[in-house]
């Protein structure tokens, strides 16, 4: 199974899954690698609230987060204590990917990302029948012009 297979098999708003680790030696059968263990986390691109839509709080999440912190305040997007769900909500919410760790980078979220949960909402809310991967194309291309 991939990430994105278990995430939508659960319908869940996030999935947080261990993963097992398996080695298969050419001509053997699969060995579990039992030290290994890997905890991934799938979400919504654009949901920073983890609750497996993109909507207007999101972008409001995102509004507010970049207006304290431009303020200079110490602030989480979703949840100070736990540091996974945490990420998990940044790196949704950074629709154009400018920080790869948090912001901790010296990029942050912003309005541009706010502005492009609410364009994927927008078009979303007018053509249901649209997938998320065409829409976020659509508004990812639509930057550069």
């Amino acid at each position: 199974l991939t990430p994105a297979m278990v995430f939508e098999d659960t319908g869940a708003a996030y999935v947080e899954r261990t993963l097992y680790v398996y080695y298969t030696p050419v001509g053997q059968a699969p060995e579990l690698v039992e030290k290994v263990m890997v905890e991934i986390y799938v979400g919504v691109k654009g949901d920073a609230d983890l609750d497996a839509e993109v909507n207007a709080i999101d972008a409001a999440k995102v509004l507010g987060y970049a207006a304290a912190r431009g303020a200079g305040e110490d602030v989480s997007l979703y949840s100070a204590e736990n540091e996974g769900l945490e990420t998990l909500a940044y790196f949704l919410a950074d629709v154009f990917g400018e920080s790869r760790d948090c912001g901790e980078d010296g990029s942050d979220l912003n309005a541009l990302d706010a502005a492009g949960i609410l364009q994927f909402a927008a078009e979303k809310g007018a053509n249901p029948g649209k997938s998320a991967a065409t829409i976020w194309g659509e508004v990812m291309g639509s930057t550069e012009e």
